[in-house]
């Protein structure tokens, strides 16, 4: 399966570049490598943008020249959302369910 990369192009994050990060994106990548759409739906973070959802988790205040970079590592950590805000490897989703587990 494909992985998906979303930009917000809603106004805020519009205002603060995402039109170019998507744009470097899209150079970026080839298209069977992943999929880059630009979105309108706003992601709620507006004070944090331009943000970009990898495969659903959110990265914050990327820019054009750190986009490509920031979008590589967090396909290649394998990133979840967590409450829907933001990012973290699965490696420490497991130590917190662990910890969890043994209130």
């Amino acid at each position: 399966m494909k992985s998906q990369i979303r930009v917000c192009v809603n106004v805020n994050c519009c205002q603060r570049g995402s039109r170019e990060v998507a744009a470097t994106l899209e150079k970026a990548f080839i298209a069977d490598e992943v999929e880059v759409q630009a979105s309108e739906s706003c992601f709620r973070f507006c004070k944090s943008g331009p943000n970009v959802a990898v495969n659903g988790a959110i990265l914050h205040h990327l820019n054009p020249s750190d986009a490509e970079k920031r979008v590589r590592a967090a396909l290649a950590r394998r990133i979840v959302k967590k409450e829907a805000i933001g990012t973290r490897p699965l490696d420490e989703l497991d130590a917190a369910l662990d910890e969890m587990m043994n209130f």
